[in-house]
């Protein structure tokens, strides 16, 4: 399968995992499960740390779509994971992005803090 960006993953960049996704919503993954996941994918380090540091919820979204070791670029296809992971978690919440929001702050880039014009968050 390859998924928009290119990027190839058979059995999971665009879903695998859980048949409903609403029945998770409160799963939280565990360290030892983190440390699976990751000793299985062949990712880089700086994505690894990455996701290490993201919030339990966030790393079962990102586990529960499937292996990375599938992926012919494992550390691409876990960063975007973490990102669409982070998207759903706004958009459950009803955190819809509007056209003013910070398009860098979105990706988890935006530095410009109090000087940028447009919203974060």
């Amino acid at each position: 399968m390859v998924a928009p960006g290119g990027l190839a993953c058979l059995g999971g960049i665009v879903g695998g995992g859980h048949e409903d996704p609403e029945d998770d919503e409160d799963r939280k993954a565990t360290k030892e499960e983190v440390e699976v996941f990751l000793a299985k994918g062949k990712a880089d380090e700086r994505s690894m740390r990455n996701f290490r540091a993201e919030p339990p919820d966030i790393q079962a979204s990102v586990i529960d779509r499937g292996p990375l070791s599938e992926c012919l670029n494992p550390s691409a296809a876990l960063m975007g994971r973490i990102r669409d992971a982070k998207l759903t978690k706004k958009a459950r919440a009803g955190e819809a992005f509007g056209p003013q929001t910070c398009a860098d702050w979105r990706m988890g880039r935006c530095d410009r803090g109090d000087r940028c014009r447009y919203r974060h968050g």
